[in-house]
């Protein structure tokens, strides 16, 4: 939790994206720690051309990734290649499924009620950098491993910070099927055609908090915006007939849906950053590429 202890280059029990041998991101040992000695430091990474040919994608600037489970990059070429087409809920849940296993293992009786920590971020480019963090838990529903909660912390340019500052990231379940698998994923993303000043984020004392009884944890409907960055095709997983804004950086309402039904395509012409609302509650970050 506190990235003191690596091996080979690597926080002990986390690891990252690779292909080949080969760290497809930024993650590094720093001395710049919130407490002891070091912290870890993500950031993304121009793609080898070489190695993105091997791939089989373009050139681009591959985002900085961190997580706790075993990584299958053939389930994420898979998912790039596909990306120019429509992602459906259905393709999305089971990249979510496949792509990480082997997260830290849980008990019925202490189920995670939210992940807390601190970050500390530095960025360059405000259309684009951006960071997420996410915790995925994982149950067993007729015997196929399930998404059964999930948890999200982000930030932007607006989330700088000179020092390190705490985050609190609830978690929110989608049944009443108890966890007992959790994956935390780390995602830190700008211009994929940049080729410098990528932003940076660094993470220390991170912690999961416990809740000794099921009848505690809240369980409660998550509301997701995917894809996200999008093309300009965006769904919403929420309860039927909300109303829905997109709201640009100046406050300005560019959409607003009434009656809105769940995961119906809603279409975004303008790139940029929005800010989506469901029935008034916390706004979801979307970038529009």
């Amino acid at each position: 939790p506190s990235f003191e202890n690596w091996t080979a280059n690597m926080p002990q029990g986390w690891s990252t994206l690779g292909f080949m041998g080969f760290n497809l991101c930024t993650m590094e040992q720093s001395t710049d720690a919130h407490t002891g000695d070091y912290s870890v430091k993500i950031a993304p990474k121009m793609l080898d051309a070489t190695i993105a040919a091997m791939m089989q994608i373009e050139p681009i600037a591959f985002p900085g990734f961190l997580t706790n489970g075993n990584f299958n990059i053939e389930v994420l070429m898979q998912f790039m290649q596909n990306a120019g087409s429509e992602i459906t809920e259905e393709d999305y849940m089971y990249m979510l499924t496949n792509l990480i296993t082997g997260g830290l293992q849980i008990e019925e009786n202490n189920q995670p009620t939210s992940v807390s920590g601190y970050y500390k971020f530095n960025w360059y480019n405000y259309d684009y950098d951006y960071f997420e963090i996410m915790a995925v838990l994982f149950g067993t529903v007729e015997g196929q491993r399930t998404v059964v909660g999930m948890g999200l912390a982000d930030g932007y340019p607006g989330a700088k910070t000179e020092g390190f500052q705490s985050f609190e990231m609830p978690i929110h379940y989608l049944s009443e099927q108890p966890a007992n698998e959790i994956v935390l994923i780390t995602i830190v993303a700008g211009d994929e055609f940049q080729t410098t000043d990528f932003p940076e984020l660094y993470l220390d004392d991170m912690m999961i908090n416990y809740s000794s009884s099921l009848e505690d944890v809240e369980k409660t409907n998550l509301i997701s915006v995917y894809p996200n960055p999008t093309s300009g095709k965006v769904r919403i997983n929420c309860e039927n007939n909300s109303h829905i804004q997109i709201v640009n950086p100046l406050g300005q309402v560019v959409k607003e849906i009434n009656n809105y039904t769940s995961n119906s395509l809603i279409e975004i012409e303008q790139k940029g950053i929005y800010f989506v609302r469901v029935n008034g509650e916390k706004a979801t970050k979307l970038v529009v590429k």
